[in-house]
């Protein structure tokens, strides 16, 4: 833990002398399960932004029901108004 962390981000526990740390994932996050893979975007799946296991579910759902898959982008919210 204390070679992979930032020294800010690691914590030792003072009872039980444990380390835990933090460190941002490698990888980009996929834009459907949000996990973080490194090859998101680098193979030659029909969908680009996500990883390779959400593109194996999804085209499994489109053969067993006929549907096509659309990533939805979410709409931005407008700033509340005090």
């Amino acid at each position: 833990v204390t070679e992979a962390c930032d020294e800010k981000y690691i914590s030792e526990g003072s009872m039980s002398g444990c380390h835990v740390g933090v460190k941002k994932a490698d990888g980009t996050k996929c834009g459907r399960c949000w996990f973080y893979d490194d090859q998101v975007g680098k193979h030659d799946e029909t969908y680009d932004g996500i990883c390779k296991r959400c593109n194996n579910a999804i085209s499994s759902w489109e053969e067993e029901t006929g549907n096509k898959f659309s990533l939805e982008v979410p709409e931005e919210q407008p700033e509340p108004v005090a």
